[in-house]
């Protein structure tokens, strides 16, 4: 069994605060080339991931954990393929998400 790594949600936009960190970005495959592909996160950011295969498609919906190279770039040590099935992704909704998740610490705060 591999145990799990912490790491923080993130969309496009909000790459930037978490540099040579582990993340996790749910993408929207665009175009593969060999060890890369081009993608579109949740908040319709351009992100070039890097990864030793790609197990994916144009079209498919991934996760992809790994660390963010800037906020366009992001090297991949794990992708997470949820091959579309006919039914989209809500990005809105993930996009909400991670806004809370990354500001809950202010939701707890009663001072």
């Amino acid at each position: 069994m591999t145990e799990f790594q912490e790491r923080h949600f993130s969309n496009g936009n909000s790459l930037k605060n978490f540099q040579r960190q582990k993340v996790s970005c749910f993408v929207k495959v665009e175009s593969v080339l060999d060890n890369k592909f081009k993608a579109k996160t949740t908040d319709d950011k351009s992100l070039l991931v890097f990864c030793n295969d790609v197990p994916a498609r144009e079209g498919d919906w991934v996760e992809v954990i790994g660390t963010p190279r800037g906020q366009e770039q992001f090297a991949a040590d794990e992708i997470i393929n949820f091959a579309n099935g006919g039914v989209e992704f809500d990005a809105e909704s993930h996009n909400y998400m991670i806004q809370v998740l990354n500001n809950a610490d202010q939701v707890f705060n009663l001072q």
